[in-house]
């Protein structure tokens, strides 16, 4: 028996779109829900590092929402976990992408 878990979508931001597709590559997690202060970056920041505190780095980071607090996202994770796993949403299904950020 092993000890893995099945991997985590981290959504920015649940904000009214089907995200159903995402998980067939993990348990789909919520980042806020609804309207969001955009220009208020360290709020999300601090959200965000509480919600992604239990991450691994064989999650994912679903590309939904403002670039700016998706782009934070994909920081905690370089940070934490020196890889980047993407899902994007392309040609009616979302195509995943993995970037090293470290050796």
């Amino acid at each position: 028996m092993t000890d893995e878990r099945r991997p985590l979508v981290y959504v920015p931001n649940q904000a009214g779109h089907d995200y159903t597709q995402a998980e067939s590559f993990g348990e789909v997690v919520y980042i806020t829900k609804g309207r969001i202060r955009k220009y208020d970056l360290q709020a999300f920041y601090e959200q965000a590092s509480r919600t992604m505190s239990g991450s691994a780095p064989s999650d994912y980071i679903l590309i939904s929402s403002l670039n700016s607090i998706c782009a934070v996202c994909s920081a905690i994770m370089a940070a934490k976990h020196g890889i980047i796993n993407i899902l994007l949403y392309r040609q009616d299904r979302y195509v995943e992408y993995s970037i090293q950020v470290r050796p």
